[in-house]
């Protein structure tokens, strides 16, 4: 079935980081992150990231040098296992919780907020250990369920923008609402938040 119009954060995505929608194996997913003129490696990249101000937190500074270390590994790991972008992934952290391991919103807990049952299956499909919600106040087994279910949904919705969108309210919401082409949808904020704070860590350390 053709899908609706894109949401805005297409246009946005495009506009700021010069790049589509590619391809990986196993599925699709946005061919966002650079390959060349870099130097540090990208779990380095990704714990600089980390350092990094954010509106709510002074990034992942306060959660000390060992977990931070922790973090940038499973990050990029998650990279490599995904094709999710290290960078994208820390924005959306940021957007998500402030790297605050304790977050919780409206039943969605910990770094890259999930709800448990959502975790639950993905761990589940995923292979990964899950020992009740207490899975996700640790950070690290957070940020490996949440990237394989972000994954899941770049798979699913074949669109960057579509995927954060289901990220943020849920794929059957989505799927709703692009089954009503009209329906401006409202997760459209969410999407260029996150793509804007990636188009930025990007810039910041291209030169690197």
């Amino acid at each position: 079935m053709q899908l609706a119009p894109r949401l805005l954060a297409t246009f946005l995505a495009a506009a700021l980081l010069g790049a589509a929608v590619g391809a990986k194996a196993g599925g699709p997913v946005a061919a966002l992150q650079p390959t060349t003129g870099t130097s540090l490696s990208t779990s380095e990249k990704a714990l600089r990231a980390a350092r990094s101000p954010s509106r709510r937190t002074g990034g992942a500074r306060h959660l000390g040098a060992d977990l931070r270390e922790s973090l940038a590994e499973a990050i990029t790991s998650a990279e490599a296992k995904h094709g999710i972008p290290a960078l994208l992934l820390v924005a959306l952290i940021v957007q998500e919780s402030g790297f605050d391991p304790t977050a919780e919103n409206a039943g969605a807990l910990g770094l890259m907020q999930l709800r448990p049952f959502v975790a639950k299956d993905c761990a589940r499909r995923s292979g990964l250990a899950w020992k009740g919600e207490a899975t996700l106040l640790d950070p690290v087994r957070n940020v490996q369920i949440a990237s394989a279910y972000f994954s899941e949904l770049v798979d699913r919705f074949e669109s960057l923008d579509l995927a954060l969108a289901a990220y943020n309210k849920g794929p059957e919401l989505v799927k709703r609402q692009l089954r009503n082409a009209n329906d401006n949808t409202p997760t459209a904020r969410f999407a260029i938040d996150v793509l804007g704070r990636y188009q930025s860590y990007t810039a910041r350390f291209a030169a690197y």
